[in-house]
């Protein structure tokens, strides 16, 4: 995935998340253990859940522990429960609570069968750059559900294409016409 590598190198020495608590809840298997890093590399506290224990990948998950020192959830519960169906309720060692529901599992992730590295590596780039952006706009932004800001989504795009190595040509002013224009095309 160079898209989320090179990204995670840059962020690694601007540390935009830096004091910034995350969770994730994600399939831990060999390629979303690609994301895991990144917001670590980019200074946050980061802490996963692996959403579903039957596709997660036991050996992966190790890994993300012992080289990343990326904590899962259930290493920091003191006990966990099932209140409802669909619920996992986690009491932390300082008394928080965490329900988490579906086992953290995403519709179009436990009804598909996954995405292509390909995608997955970009996609990882707009939740990274998100996070980011959250983060910096902390107080500005509503408490609803937001769009990615074209500019983020923009961004990813660039690092997807410097890591195919294609650049885009610019329009001619021909072409900038031919587009704005309705008076030329098919009849």
């Amino acid at each position: 995935m160079p898209v989320i590598k090179n990204l995670m190198q840059k962020l690694s020495s601007q540390r935009p998340l830096d004091g910034i608590r995350m969770s994730g809840c994600l399939h831990i298997t060999t390629e979303t253990a690609n994301l895991a890093p990144t917001p670590k590399a980019a200074g946050a506290d980061l802490v996963l859940c692996a959403s579903n224990p039957l596709s997660t990948q036991d050996d992966v998950a190790a890994a993300l522990v012992e080289k990343y020192h990326i904590p899962a959830l259930e290493s920091l519960s003191v006990s966990k429960s099932r209140p409802r169906e669909f619920v996992d309720e986690y009491t932390l060692k300082d008394g928080r609570i965490i329900r988490l529901l579906a086992e953290g599992r995403l519709v179009n992730l436990a009804a598909a069968e996954g995405h292509p590295s390909a995608v997955m590596d970009v996609s990882f780039s707009n939740q990274v750059l998100s996070a980011i952006y959250m983060k910096n706009n902390h107080g500005k932004l509503s408490n609803t559900v937001h769009n990615i800001p074209e500019e983020i989504d923009q961004k990813s795009a660039q690092l997807k294409l410097d890591a195919m190595g294609i650049k885009i040509d610019q329009l001619t002013n021909e072409q900038q016409r031919y587009l704005s224009s309705w008076q030329e095309g098919t009849s």
